[in-house]
């Protein structure tokens, strides 16, 4: 089926000459990919490191014993610490789909944007949440933060179910209305893994970006590679290169554990 495809694909675009490549695989989708290639006549193909995403593996306990397997006492104090900062601000998180929030949420979705230098307006990022709404809206989990005595969402987040997985896709904050009580760690990650013990989910994946801050509440870092015939193969300085600025983005102990991973991996 992947050969069918992929000739599919090079006669339906006949000016990349048959060129293609396939990106963000995790390391064992791209071994299971990269002999499918092979074996459909497609290979020698190599892979390229393009980044790395964050997950979580729910644990039977749920967060408490997420939280109780953090790898150091710091981060199992701080993320106590949190907890505790939401629930005496009085905030609340509600739980609902996606259908009917779009015009309250695009612009605390277009706040987030442009604070890290993103040109997109509330009037956008509402035309995107609506599309998705509308081919998305069953697999939809929106968390909602809310301030007490006020049903204007403070902050949220955006997920997706598919399998066995939670998806985290987009959070957004009005920012001059946030207490300061851990609103990002809820939303992003608490919130989604008592969402996942709930509904039997097995892991949270968090996505790309924000490493730090994911790695210290307990994700782990996955490599992120593309897949292309050998011809087109970056140079080993530039895969290096990749692998430090994704290691030095990493708190030092998964910076050197994600090193770690990438000297065994393929190449």
């Amino acid at each position: 089926a992947l050969d069918t495809l992929l000739e599919a694909a090079t006669a339906w675009c006949p000016q990349a000459e048959g060129r293609w490549w396939w990106p963000y695989l995790t390391t064992d989708s791209a071994t299971t990919v990269r002999a499918a290639l092979t074996a459909a006549g497609r290979g020698p193909v190599a892979a390229q490191l393009l980044s790395a995403d964050c997950v979580i593996a729910v644990p039977e306990g749920g967060l408490d014993a997420h939280i109780a397997a953090l790898p150091t006492k710091q981060r199992r104090t701080n993320a106590r610490r949190e907890l505790r900062a939401f629930a005496e601000s009085g905030l609340r998180i509600v739980r609902t789909t996606l259908a009917g929030h779009a015009d309250a949420l695009g612009p605390l979705l277009a706040n987030v944007q442009q604070r890290y230098g993103h040109d997109h307006s509330a009037e956008q990022m509402t035309s995107l949440l609506r599309r998705q709404a509308e081919h998305l809206q069953d697999a939809s989990v929106v968390f909602l933060c809310l301030a007490p005595g006020d049903d204007r969402p403070v902050g949220f987040c955006l997920a997706y179910r598919h399998g066995r997985e939670l998806a985290v896709r987009l959070v957004g904050f009005d920012y001059d209305r946030l207490p300061g009580a851990a609103e990002y760690a809820h939303l992003a990650v608490y919130e989604p893994v008592r969402y996942c013990q709930e509904h039997d989910l097995e892991r949270v994946e968090l996505g790309m970006e924000s490493f730090e801050a994911k790695c210290r509440r307990g994700a782990a870092v996955r490599p992120l590679w593309a897949l292309h015939p050998v011809g087109a193969a970056p140079d080993p300085e530039a895969q290096a290169a990749r692998c430090d600025t994704v290691a030095a983005a990493l708190p030092a102990r998964e910076g050197a554990h994600f090193r770690a991973e990438m000297d065994k991996a393929f190449t």
